[in-house]
């Protein structure tokens, strides 16, 4: 029941967004689909390193994952509905590099490109390659952009136009191009301004890379504005296909979710 009725909302999204699904592929849900505002002191959120939140959705099986920058410290599941208590910043801790899995191409990870190949080598020996290419897909994407279906890292370099999808597909891309684990995030993150609304929390995607020891979470869209809790995360999406259950099922639990800054 869940999955179906995350695949009629997926097909509903797509028949209204019309620009974002031309041809034969569904679309990729644009940051401008949802926007959550929270309750309690939102505003505390930007002078703060660490947050908890209590999130509220009508889905008893949904799960928030364990991420890089949060812990869920409390799961609630009732006969309906869910309740979390989830702590965002830096104090969340992921185990194991991912080597192998996090390394491999996908249909949308298109590793064995050789312009990716060969960007990616640029940043190989750089002291820091998680920021370097950050910074490199920041500046590379000219055309910050909404509205396209999702393409694979290679078009992605050679267009240079997107929004957060793409910029976090390309950085996953020439990250593992690099020998560097990494993998694309989907959730929301916290906006001081957002089409006209303060404080809010918008549909984002971006990348964690495993590098020096740890995880590490990066973002191409702002990356000299990396604030740890203000991300939360909903599922991992393997870019194996342009809509994985685990993404279609996050993103029904987006549309009746409620958060609220408790501390």
């Amino acid at each position: 029941m869940r999955i179906r009725r995350a695949l009629i909302l997926l097909t509903a999204i797509c028949i209204g967004l019309t620009p974002c699904c031309k041809g034969e592929h569904a679309s990729v849900l644009p940051v401008t689909a949802f926007i959550i505002e929270p309750e309690g002191d939102a505003a505390a959120v930007f002078s703060e390193k660490i947050t908890t939140f209590r999130i509220s959705y009508q889905d008893r099986e949904f799960v928030l994952p364990r991420a890089v920058n949060q812990v869920v410290l409390e799961h609630k599941a009732g006969e309906l509905s869910s309740t979390v208590i989830l702590r965002t910043g830096p104090s969340a801790y992921l185990t194991g590099t991912g080597r192998g899995r996090y390394l491999d191409a996908t249909p949308y990870l298109d590793i064995h490109k050789m312009a990716v190949k060969e960007k990616a080598a640029l940043f190989i020996k750089s002291g820091d390659p998680v920021g370097g290419i950050s910074h490199f897909v920041h500046g590379h994407i000219t055309d910050k952009k909404t509205g396209i279906p999702m393409l694979p890292a290679s078009v992605i370099l050679q267009n240079r136009a997107g929004d957060c999808t793409e910029h976090s597909i390309l950085t996953a891309a020439l990250l593992r191009a690099a020998g560097i684990p990494a993998r694309c995030v989907t959730g929301v993150i916290m906006a001081r301004e957002f089409s006209g609304r303060r404080n809010v929390f918008v549909y984002h995607m971006w990348v964690e890379a495993y590098y020096g020891g740890r995880w590490i979470l990066a973002d191409s869209t702002r990356p000299e504005d990396v604030h740890l809790n203000r991300y939360i995360a909903f599922a991992y999406h393997s870019l194996e296909t342009e809509t994985p259950l685990d993404y279609i099922a996050a993103i029904s639990s987006l549309t009746d979710m409620t958060i609220r800054r408790i501390r």
